[in-house]
């Protein structure tokens, strides 16, 4: 290995640490929007789009740095969320759901 791959990976590493130092983040953001959707009584508007822009860049992003847990998790929950969406129904019946598949991305996170 050259020391220009050498240093690439060096970065591409950082990359990734950095990335996975901010995931606890990105899962409470995933949270609070799960809470305010729930406090909303599991109507199927701007709460549901805001979870879903949310676990669409996490399955997008989990991916790309590695963590195929975390993004295949995020990836039910966005096709959920997305499933809702286009159904229009309230989504007080799948509240529960949403919820273990959150706690199900905190594990993910743990074993990535």
């Amino acid at each position: 290995m050259t020391a220009a791959d050498e240093e690439l990976q060096a970065k591409i590493k950082a990359l990734q640490d950095t990335y996975k130092a901010n995931l606890g983040t990105r899962l409470d953001e995933i949270d609070a929007a799960l809470d305010t959707l729930r406090d909303a009584g599991g109507a199927n508007g701007e709460e549901l789009h805001a979870l879903l822009a949310l676990v669409h860049k996490l399955t997008g992003s989990a991916g790309t740095f590695g963590l195929a847990a975390v993004s295949d998790v995020a990836g039910d929950l966005e096709a959920l969320c997305s499933s809702l969406i286009e159904a229009g129904t309230d989504v007080s019946g799948d509240l529960d759901r949403m919820a273990v598949l959150a706690t199900d991305l905190r594990k993910a996170a743990e074993t990535d």
